[in-house]
Order: structure tokens, then sequence, then C-alpha cells
């Protein structure tokens, strides 16, 4: 037998990046067991009320059951459950500010609160520090945070887009109280299709049979006299079998909508995904990281939502673009659209800081 290292090259797979330290036994069950409790009165064929310890292998959860690595646990034992502005609150914003808008400031933050949170309490900024203001991205900082919020910390994606469309919708019907108002989408979540039906606006489909935005039904949406709140993009496209949208396309698509004065909110809960294919398949990222092209993709976009449930076992976030396209179109004098979501937030889900969450 040969002795020659093999490299990942050589193998054809990818060298093991990580180790795995946690294991959980499943249940052993036979298919009578299964067709049993299937066609049980509890279950009643319904695939929800399935019980999941009976599952080998589970493709209904898509969320919420991924394995935390051993620095995530950390963080979550030395949680702060304060109900202002505890720690792990401001590890969020900073996460959020590196990866999504890295040219917003020329102070690097890349997981510096998460490092000082686990490793030496002691070593955290200073208040002043945390308190200077931030502003022009997705998430204001300082005294800014407070008067002109952008950023919202909510239990899972569903309440962020109710925050999103009950706001929108009511601005639409105050400003077209005779008309309907129109959200194009390359296809909404289901929740997402449920909240701007309840809050009195329709949709309209432009994506391709392919799962691509058509860029020329969308001109035409846009030319018409109904009046068009938003354009959202879901990333990848759940219509379309997950199928992701090259960078051109997005491009094109942004630049309809902003040239019809129309803000742009990503759907973004599988935003990776959508990345990681751009970086394989398109010439213009040769050689670029994931971050890059990352912080191409979302300096498209007024405003995106998202839940963290691939990442974490909890949690979601909606943000929008600080004085931007969508920030102007929906604030009425005396009334600032982040201002009317964080009033929604904490009559519904709890302080800004928290979002509904534990502080772990």
């Amino acid at each position: 037998m040969s002795t020659e290292f093999k490299s990942a090259d050589k193998l054809g797979v990818p060298i093991p990046a990580h180790a795995t330290h946690i294991i959980r036994l499943n249940h052993s069950t036979t298919a009578e067991e299964r067709l049993k409790a299937l066609q049980s009165g509890t279950c009643s064929y319904n695939y929800h009320s399935f019980p999941s310890s009976m599952l080998t292998c589970d493709f209904l959860s898509d969320g919420g059951c991924v394995a935390l690595t051993d620095v995530q646990w950390s963080a979550l034992l030395r949680g702060d459950e304060s109900y202002g502005r505890n720690h792990g609150y401001f590890a969020v914003l900073d996460a959020v500010r590196d990866i999504f808008q890295p040219k917003c400031t020329d102070k690097p933050r890349t997981d510096t609160l998460v490092k000082k949170i686990i490793v030496d309490e002691d070593s955290r900024p200073s208040e002043l520090e945390l308190r200077q203001p931030e502003a022009g991205g997705f998430v204001n900082g300082g005294y800014l945070q407070l008067s002109r919020p952008n950023f919202f910390l909510v239990p899972q994606e569903r309440a962020a887009e109710f925050l999103l469309f009950s706001a929108v919708g009511n601005v639409m019907k105050a400003t077209y109280p005779d008309k309907q108002g129109i959200v194009l989408s390359n296809g909404p979540s289901a929740t997402a299709k449920a909240h701007i039906l309840d809050n009195g606006m329709n949709i309209k489909p432009i994506r391709t049979a392919a799962g691509d935005i058509d860029i020329a039904l969308m001109e035409k949406a846009l030319s018409e006299p109904e009046p068009v709140a938003l354009v959202l993009i879901s990333l990848p496209c759940e219509r379309s079998a997950g199928h992701c949208l090259s960078m051109a396309n997005l491009r094109e698509a942004c630049a309809c909508a902003h040239k019809h004065n129309v803000p742009v909110f990503f759907d973004a809960h599988r935003f990776v995904f959508n990345a990681v294919h751009i970086l394989d398949n398109e010439a213009e990222f040769k050689g670029k990281n994931i971050r890059f092209v990352v912080a191409e993709m979302f300096k498209l976009c007024d405003g995106f939502m998202m839940d963290t449930y691939r990442v974490a076992n909890c949690g979601a976030f909606l943000c929008f673009r600080d004085e931007g396209l969508f920030h102007k179109q929906f604030t009425r004098p005396g009334r600032d659209i982040g201002v009317v979501m964080k009033e929604t937030q904490i009559l519904n889900y709890g302080n800004d800081s928290y979002g509904a969450l534990s502080g772990h």
C-alpha cells in the first residue's frame, strides 16, 4: 500500500474540517409500527402529526434542527438574560454588519464581540464605544437604534413577515384607498403569501418557468396602473425547487425595480446556497471568496428578512437600509417606518433587544 499522502484533490472529496463530539441515538422502529402510527386517530395520515421520534430520516424539518458548533454552545452557556441591551444583542448586530454590509464601516468587527463574550468577559468594549452612532447600513448603531430603528429581532421569519407586510399594507391602504397594492415576487413562502393577502395586498408572479426573474414580465407589471409596494425576491427560488438566481439576473431585477422607485426585499433564508452557486459557476467571481459574493448580492437590495434556523436553533431578523429607498417610500410625516415596526415588535414579541428570544 502506498504511503503517499492523499490530498483532497487526489481523494476527490474534501478532507473533514470538523470533529463530531455529540451523538444522540435514534429510536429503532419497524415499518409496521410506523404504518400503525400513521393510521392512528392521533395522526390520521397527517405528516405534521407524525411522531418525529419514529423517523429515521426527517425530510419535513428543514430548520431548527442544525447541530451547533462548540463555540456556539460556549456562547449559549454565557448568555446574558438582561431585559435591555444584553451583550448577545451587540454580538448579533456586529455579526449582521460584518456579513451583509462589510463596506459600511472601516472598523473591522469580525467575531470580536463573540470571542470576548466567551473568552474574557472583562475585555468587552466599553459602553461609550458600543453607543457610538452608526448609520447608512442595515443595522444602525448607538442612539440611532432607538430614534431611527432598522433592525428587528423576532422568534421566526413569519414574525418578520408580519412586521414587514402589516406596516407596508397600512401605508398602501392610506396612500391608495381605492386601489390594491401589489407585491411582485419570484415565489413567496406560504406564510409570506398569507401575510401579503391578509394585509389587503395582492401578489403577481415574475418568475420564468426555470425559476429566474422574468425581467420583461416585471417591467410590464411595474408599468401598469396598480401601485407596486415592493419586489420580494426569494433566494433561492422556493417555488422552482430551490433554483438559484444568477448575479446578472439579480442585478437586472433590482435595477428594473429601482428605475420605477420600487424597493427590493430579499427573503434570504437560504442565501448561502445561492451565493455558493454564484461562486462556483460564474466567471466574474473566480478566485473570490463567499464573503465577497454575499456583499455583492446584498448591496443590491433595500432590505431583507432571514430566519437563523440554518445556523442556530431559533430566531429570525428583519432589516432595511438606513435612509434608503424602502425607508423613504414608507415613512410618513411624523411616522418613521422603523418606529412603526418597532412598536409592532414590542407589542407582539417583546423589547427590540431580545425580540422574544432568550438571551442565550
